[in-house]
């Protein structure tokens, strides 16, 4: 019982730790860099590293040709 009580303790510490330096991250970003700037890199690393992350996807990868980076980038453009 003790264990455990620990153990939840110590998972409310890191999310507090983990939300609190989400917060002070985005506040500073805010002040010091553009939001197209801050959103396009870190939004498309996130889901480079996601789809890294995943063996099993059910399309693979396209190859990076120039088409399919002018449509990435005109898909990233009117996403944001």
């Amino acid at each position: 019982m003790k264990q455990s009580r620990a153990l939840a303790y110590a998972a409310f510490a890191v999310v507090c730790i983990v939300w609190g330096t989400t917060y002070l991250a985005i506040r500073i970003a805010v002040t010091a860099i553009p939001p197209f700037l801050l959103t396009a890199p870190v939004i498309s690393s996130a889901v480079w590293c996601f789809s890294l992350s995943r063996k099993s996807m059910a399309m693979p990868i396209p190859a990076l040709t120039r088409r399919v980076l002018v449509e990435v980038a005109l898909c990233g453009v009117l996403m944001v």
